[in-house]
């Protein structure tokens, strides 16, 4: 059960020596100072320029369990975006490797990124699954104009997305960093993740693979790049490509991590103020011993080091509701910190609970 307002969060350890723990959190309201992006200064002469990466959101992206898979069962890490262009508040980012591989729709046949399906996962799916409600709140609403081409018969498609895919425009723009021209192009070209090698299709992971563009091609198909970094006009809806999202975000509310700076051993601390209500944890206990003693199990005792695990994480997730903790590990890094048994372990969170 898991809600969106988070004051309350429960840890439950079946086994020896186990405990349902509670910790009261209230909301916590985040206000990071306006981040400062340099604005992408890239000529239109073919003079080589410097992007700037940032991380925000998280997807699944390699194998973080160990168990030979990469799957929706592994972790989420941190997506590495690549910013395009900033104005004032306001910056425009474009994942830098293929999130994840999919159809354009499933069906052939005249469609375009109004009526798409891929357009409803981003914006629906994805949107949800890679971001937090701070996160959420940061993303903006963009109108977009996806272009059409005389030539080929197709129309201007105005659309309002939070997620999108880049348009033939974006990517042949000099601004961003991109040749003008359908030439070979390093900066054009995404990667695989791990997990979007999965998909079918699809290259191994860190390798060069087809991804969507907005845009509607020649007889029905929709346009793609390839792994050259060249355009092209001929990709039928229905054939799994990589997916590259691009989105516009409000930085002035929002605490964005260079990635220079993140893959650096520095740590970075954040204060959340709430009150580790240790009552509430032991009345919680004395209730589930009332009722195991009436099915004559036998009591439960407090672990004081599961305790303050369960304190710790309760912390954790007022301020990012999930089973990763803020600084990408799985949940139970935070057991290994307090020297909890690891015999058998689980997580449950919840919240709006407001007696014990």
């Amino acid at each position: 059960m898991k809600k969106l307002t988070k004051e309350m969060a429960s840890i439950l350890l079946p086994g020896v020596m186990s405990a349902l723990l509670l910790a009261s959190i209230p909301t916590t309201q985040l206000k990071a100072e306006a981040a400062t992006l340099n604005n992408l200064q890239a000529s239109c002469n073919g003079e080589t320029t410097t992007s700037e990466y940032i991380y925000f959101g998280n997807y699944w992206q390699n194998d973080t369990n160990g168990d030979g898979e990469v799957n929706m069962s592994d972790s989420k890490e941190p997506i590495v975006w690549r910013v395009l262009s900033t104005s004032g508040n306001k910056a425009i980012l474009l994942a830098e490797q293929n999130l994840d591989a999919r159809t354009y729709h499933d069906s052939e046949g005249d469609v375009d990124w109004a009526d798409c399906q891929l357009r409803t996962w981003l914006n629906e799916s994805f949107y949800m699954n890679a971001f937090t409600d701070t996160e959420r709140a940061a993303i903006q609403n963009s109108t977009i104009v996806t272009k059409g081409d005389s030539l080929l018969g197709t129309q201007d498609v105005t659309t309002t997305d939070k997620i999108y895919i880049p348009s033939l425009e974006d990517i042949s723009n000099c601004n961003y960093g991109f040749s003008t021209t359908n030439e070979y192009d390093d900066n054009r070209i995404a990667t695989n993740t791990n997990y979007t090698a999965t998909k079918p299709n699809m290259y191994a992971g860190g390798i060069a693979d087809v991804y969507w563009l907005r845009n509607v091609g020649q007889f029905s198909n929709i346009m793609t790049v390839l792994t050259n970094g060249l355009w092209n006009y001929h990709t039928e809806p229905d054939y799994v490509c990589g997916v590259r999202p691009m989105l516009e975000l409000d930085i002035s509310n929002i605490d964005l991590r260079n990635v220079e700076d993140c893959d650096s051993d520095e740590e970075r601390n954040l204060i959340i103020s709430g009150q580790e209500n240790y009552d509430y944890a032991y009345q919680v206990l004395d209730i589930l011993n009332e009722t195991r003693a009436a099915v004559g199990e036998y009591a439960l005792t407090m672990d004081e080091e599961l305790l303050e695990t369960a304190m710790q994480r309760a912390a954790e997730i007022s301020l990012y509701y999930s089973h990763t903790r803020p600084n990408g590990q799985d949940c139970f890094s935070a057991f290994r910190l307090n020297n909890v048994c690891q015999v058998s372990r689980a997580e449950n969170i919840a919240a709006n609970q407001s007696t014990p």
